[in-house]
């Protein structure tokens, strides 16, 4: 199977097969799959805290990443932060 980023970056088209095998594996770890909009304000904040650089503002696989590690920086329960 397609590692899941490479496939954000490279999107192909999934067989039935392999999106059935996707949305088990998913299940399995209690992973929920969620589609958003990036406001170019939110891009612009994530660039002001220094998780995205300016020339990746509209770079889906960064926007992603920076995303990532936000969540995993500020929504984290063994670290206790505020994210202002």
């Amino acid at each position: 199977m397609t590692d899941p980023q490479t496939a954000a970056a490279n999107p192909v088209p999934l067989t039935g097969s392999q999106r059935v095998a996707l949305a088990r594996r998913r299940k399995r770890k209690d992973i929920v799959f969620v589609g958003i909009e990036i406001l170019p304000t939110e891009r612009d904040a994530l660039i002001r805290i220094g998780l995205l650089n300016k020339p990746d503002r509209n770079n889906k696989t960064a926007v992603r990443d920076a995303l990532y590690v936000y969540f995993e920086k500020y929504l984290d329960p063994e670290t206790p932060s505020d994210p202002t």
